[in-house]
């Protein structure tokens, strides 16, 4: 039996809005955050001007911000407790 407060997150499915996963995990949750972190951080090295040298360091620095999460997030609880819920997805 789990001590304290349970809080529940819901996450939906981006490219089907009916789809719903919820979860408990903390894990889970610091993952969905990374993913969506991830998702900006792309969008914005992107969106850099990569023909100036102050483009292409903007961008890198953005692939930086975004290679130091994950990787920050890789670990056995988080890739469980991600790949339970995205079976719930489908």
């Amino acid at each position: 039996m789990r001590e304290g407060i349970l809080v529940e997150f819901p996450w939906f499915d981006a490219f089907q809005s009916n789809k719903r996963a919820v979860s408990d995990s903390i894990a889970y949750e610091k993952a969905s955050i990374l993913f969506n972190l991830a998702a900006v951080c792309s969008q914005q090295s992107l969106a850099s001007d990569l023909t100036t040298d102050g483009g292409l360091k903007a961008a890198a620095k953005h692939f930086q911000v975004l290679t130091f999460h994950n990787f920050a997030a890789t670990t056995a609880a988080v890739a469980a407790t991600t790949a339970a819920c995205m079976r719930n997805l489908h």
